[in-house]
């Protein structure tokens, strides 16, 4: 049920009964005096015989000399590799008349496989952000913005640079986590030229506790890869893996792989956790816990596991410290169930190496010792080779190092530090608030930015030389060993910006140019390991099904044939690198079979870093990245400031989450603020959302809001109300609440020393307001045991209802679509993939808060059960495509008709906004445009635009089309070479980027689509049935392994 409905507020009695919460907006009446009249009379008959008037003859001109690859009104496609985050996702880029208009997953990507997450999605928004830098500049320390050429910088620095060079000082390199072999290769030549140089990479979100507990425990720092797809049970201690934890689509795909219910095989997923993740979301078993607790859980675990049960061998040492937390003691400390965990303990045993325990959240209270524990589970269990890989495939991102961070401060507080190139990184903003990173840089001689936009780094900085995005250079992408991929630009740079890595080779007297240098850097370390690749498409003439034959660049369509080893399908380097450009990655782990990881022998000493716990009844705060804005780098990307929180569905701020209880203690309701004061900050003020499943004294607060500079580009105007500058002073800055515990910043169990209700009121843009169960019967779940006894458990349906309406006949192809609930996380992925793919505009917080949301796509979050720890299921909710569709029978002038496929179409230009087809639909999935919404782009964010949708105007009513589009290219190819359109070569924008592969799309007249059988498997159920509107669009019921 919903919140609202749980509690019986006045607002949910009060509204219970209406269509809408928020009644129809008046339209604003204004008098008009007789001057006026004549007036605008004057000015109508001066357009009705102008309109007469022929309109001026302009030519069109073609190409002269036509690119190869381009022909009008056809897109190509370019593989490429995202840089969102360090998990670096395989891309499709989809081109029209060569701008990059839509990124895609790459299904070819050894890890992605096809998914690509929700900021990925958007990242091709930051591309044409209006407020980037259009060329190097000049900033200097007091203030002055110059700009330059350039010539001008690299003279500049050559000077600057010979100097430091002659004073002895360093020159250091500050970046995020570099997932490139070849930059870093580059930045390590670079450095050689000057005494005592370094490259120090620090991010945030990046959980380099895992490394240390790696190196305490097997004695190498590096974090491994964990495979879920070979996992049977997954107990996370806070691990955020579906949502932002190292690499979430990879680890999306592998879960959905492994909840196949019809396989008769379901993983179990146990989380244990102080706050509410996106993981512990989709959890079969949710355990909430107070900051610092997961620590207990894990040692008891842990005891259970190899004192009680002698799995593993233990050391006096470990069994010293084991020997203090048995179930039964940690139950009476941490007041969790002693059967709930000797039950979890019990299915870890069962499915020995086949189970998997993943540590903290990131940064989280003993984040280290949580790791540790963790590894010694996995190693008593015989994990540690099998759902644990350090050998074959580990992830590279290990390079982040706090340490390294704190040493450069203290260099550059000294002024050993002579140049600061910083890159990929927004320390100022990011760092603890006690590192005072800005005061140290003030004692840097040369600090350079290579920020695409201001920021809060750049902006005290000497030069800003922008690099450019991703899509507009080169680069190379190794996310775990033995994995590669290309970035490759689909665009040349929009403005007058330089790579990073062109401007070291010419800092450096290099005559190369990136693209040359790295070419170089493949054929010399990549190019041996061709033998070794195996399952690559080799170049060939046919097109590729799973791209749904579309042309990637300039060269043919990738082949179906494929071979075991592709090393004798090239007869040189050239062929090589054209051959991973066009696939997008290389595969160097050799054959499936022969990727056998060896267990290590687990440390018992590294137990020796477990604290003394203590049991608190604190209140505390833990941070978190979000799912929308990560760190705050993309928070100028206004689709990722309008995406719904997953879980508490509200957008455009961060705010504090509480438990009931802790709202219920302290008099709070939602949307009130509240300010808090705990150890190392004081008075910040929030606003409060109640969210079930936390623990009652454990409260939340997202990082990545409260930007103070984001570039300069011109304020955002949305139905008439100026917003400023899209994630500028949008929410509150949480980075300076940071604690430094033995030099290494805790984002968890920040201690609170002080809550007090300000009197003050937020209005939250809250996209589920308006959406009410309202007892209706609209999620259908069961446990993964009533479905092994009966495939139909939990899927009653209605009985059908007669009609008045004569059926449809669909004598072709009929579309629809399914959604499996059991694999469905929330992640949002879908929403972004829709809104790029349709040109859904975005409105803002305040039009969101009227209920006014544009996305044609929204994920409804609902409660199951007890307030304190409900079971959360998502549903995403399209239109439903109806046969007997409730909306085309009240429209007056036939602008949403029904076509012989069985789509619900929309004509925009017979709408004249009755909007009684909104007031009609069931499912409320049908947007009204109130403003001109489409109007409101700034150059050049309309480039992003796909030529291939209309923009809708002021009183048009819109919605999900199932991509229309995409469907018609599909049967216009198909009807080219004489053929029907085969299953699975149509995928909507929702589903080709989704990461757990919970949407399918087809035609249902074909019985033996995928479509037809998940619609009609015992599974399968539609929504509000008893309306009798004859959906199109079915959902699978929600299988919980509890």
């Amino acid at each position: 049920m919903g919140l609202e409905e749980y509690h019986g507020t006045k607002e949910f009695t009060e509204n219970a009964g209406k269509e809408f919460p928020i009644p129809p907006p008046m339209q604003e009446v204004t008098e008009m005096d007789r001057r006026g009249f004549l007036k605008v009379m004057g000015a109508g008959l001066l357009l009705a015989t102008s309109a007469c008037t022929r309109r001026p003859v302009e030519k069109v001109i073609p190409y002269v000399n036509k690119p190869e690859e381009i022909t009008p009104g056809i897109a190509n496609w370019y593989t490429s590799t995202c840089q969102e985050c360090s998990a670096q996702c395989g891309l499709l880029v989809k081109t029209r008349e060569g701008r990059p208009i839509k990124l895609e997953g790459n299904p070819d990507h050894a890890l992605s496989q096809g998914g690509l997450c929700a900021r990925g999605q958007a990242s091709i928004l930051n591309l044409y952000y209006p407020g980037r830098l259009k060329g190097p500049v000049a900033v200097g320390r007091s203030g002055a913005f110059n700009e330059i050429s350039w010539t001008e910088a690299d003279a500049s620095m050559a000077t600057r640079l010979a100097q430091i060079k002659k004073e002895g000082k360093s020159v250091v390199v500050l970046s995020g986590v570099v997932g490139s072999p070849a930059t870093k290769n580059l930045v390590r030549n670079f450095l050689k030229s000057y005494s005592g140089s370094r490259h120090v990479s620090y991010e945030g979100v990046v959980p380099e506790e895992i490394a240390e507990g790696q190196r305490l425990s097997y004695g190498q720092k590096m974090i491994p890869r964990y495979r879920l797809d070979q996992a049977d049970v997954v107990v996370s201690l806070g691990a955020d893996f579906l949502g932002t934890y190292l690499s979430p689509v990879e680890f999306s795909k592998n879960f959905s792989k492994r909840r196949q219910v019809e396989k008769d095989s379901m993983l179990k997923l146990v989380v244990v956790e102080s706050g509410l993740s996106l993981t512990g979301s989709n959890a079969d078993i949710h355990i909430p816990v107070s900051n610092g607790d997961e620590l207990s859980i894990g040692l008891a675990l842990a005891h259970e596991i190899s004192l009680v049960h002698g799995r593993g061998s233990v050391n006096g040492e470990a069994r010293r410290v084991l020997s203090n937390y048995s179930i039964e003691k940690v139950s009476a400390q941490t007041g969790v169930s002693a059967d709930v965990l000797r039950s979890v303990a019990k299915d870890l045993i069962k499915a020995g190496s086949r189970a998997l325990v993943l540590g903290g959240a990131v940064k989280a209270k003993n984040a280290v010792a949580l790791q540790v524990v963790a590894n010694l589970i996995n190693s008593s269990l015989g994990s540690d080779g099998v759902t644990v890989d350090a050998a074959v495939s580990p992830s590279m991102q290990a390079d982040s190092s706090f340490a390294d961070l704190l040493d450069l401060a203290d260099d550059m507080q000294k002024g050993k530090v002579g140049a600061l190139l910083i890159v990929d990184s927004n320390p100022v903003y990011t760092l603890p608030e006690s590192l005072d990173f800005a005061e140290s840089l003030s004692k840097v001689g040369l600090v350079v930015s290579f920020a695409n936009s201001m920021d809060e780094t750049s902006a005290l900085a000497d030069f800003i030389l922008p690099q450019g995005h991703y899509l507009e250079r080169w680069g190379d992408a190794n996310p775990q060993s033995k994995v590669f991929s290309l970035v490759q630009p689909a665009i040349r740079p929009l403005y007058n910006t330089r790579s990073f890595q062109d401007t070291l080779l010419t800092w450096s007297g290099s005559s190369l140019s990136w693209h040359e240098a790295l070419k170089n850097y493949w054929q010399e370390n990549i190019y041996p390991l061709r033998s070794l690749a195996s399952g690559t498409r080799l170049a060939g003439s046919k097109p590729c099904p799973a791209l749904g034959g579309r042309n990637l660049g300039s060269r043919a369509c990738l082949g179906v044939d494929t071979l075991d080893r592709f090393s004798s399908g090239f007869g040189s380097f050239e062929g090589f690198w054209d051959h991973v450009l066009q696939t997008g990655c290389l595969d160097a782990r050799g054959p499936e079979k022969e990727r056998v990881a060896s267990s290590r022998n687990f440390n018992g000493g590294a137990l020796s870093v477990i604290p003394s716990l203590e049991v608190s009844s604190d209140y505390s705060l833990s941070l978190y990245p979000s799912i929308a804005l990560y760190d705050g780098r993309s928070a100028s990307n206004a689709w990722l400031q309008e995406l719904p929180d997953p879980i508490a569905k509200i957008s455009w701020a961060n705010y504090v989450s509480i438990s009931p209880k802790a709202a219920d203690d302290f008099k709070l309701v939602e949307e009130d603020v509240v300010s808090l004061s705990g150890v190392g900050f004081d008075s910040l003020e929030l606003p409060v959302h109640i969210q079930p499943k936390l623990n009652e004294k454990t409260m939340m607060l997202a990082v990545g809001y409260g930007r103070t500079q984001v570039g300069d580009a011109p304020d955002f105007t949305y139905a008439r109300v100026n917003m400023g500058q899209v994630g500028k002073d949008i929410g509150t800055n949480a980075y300076p609440l940071q604690n430094l515990s033995d030099n290494f910043p805790v984002w968890g169990s920040l201690v609170l020393n002080r809550i007090v209700k300000t009197g003050k009121k937020a209005l939250f843009a809250d996209s589920q307001s308006q959406h009410r169960l309202n007892e209706r019967d609209i999620v259908k779940e069961a446990t993964f045991d009533e479905y092994l006894k009966n495939p139909h458990a939990g899927n009653t349906h209605h009985e059908e209802l007669i009609s008045l309406w004569k059926p449809h006949e669909y004598n072709g192809y009929k579309w629809g679509m399914s959604v499996d609930l059991t694999k469905c996380t929330g992640c949002s992925a879908c929403v972004i993939g829709c809104q790029s793919e349709n040109n859904i505009p975005v409105v803002g917080p305040d039009q969101i808060a009227k209920g006014r949301i544009m996305h044609w796509l929204r994920i409804d979050r609902y409660y199951q059960g007890e307030l304190e720890n409900p079971e959360i299921v998502y549903q995403p909710m399209m239109c439903q495509q109806c046969d007997h569709a409730p909306c085309e029978t009240v429209c007056p002038v036939a602008a949403t008709v029904h076509s012989p496929e069985g789509l619900n179409e929309m004509i925009y230009n017979r709408c004249v906004g009755t909007r009684y087809c909104s007031n009609n639909c069931p499912y409320k999935v049908r947007r009204f445009n109130f403003f001109e919404f489409s109007k409101e782009y700034i150059s050049p964010m309309n480039l992003a635009l796909n030529p291939d949708i209309t923009t809708r105007s002021r009183g048009v009513m819109e919605k999900c089309t199932f991509c229309v589009q995409r469907i018609r290219e599909a049967k216009d190819s198909a009807k080219d070479t004489g053929r029907l359109v085969a299953d699975g070569e149509i995928k909507t924008a929702c589903q080709q980027s989704c990461p757990t592969d919970a949407i399918v799309f087809g035609n249902t007249n074909d019985h033996e689509s995928l479509v037809a059988k998940e619609t009609h498997s015992p599974r399968g159920f539609h929504v509000l049935e008893e309306v009798n509107a004859r959906p199109q669009v079915a959902y699978l019921t929600k299988i919980r392994n509890s």
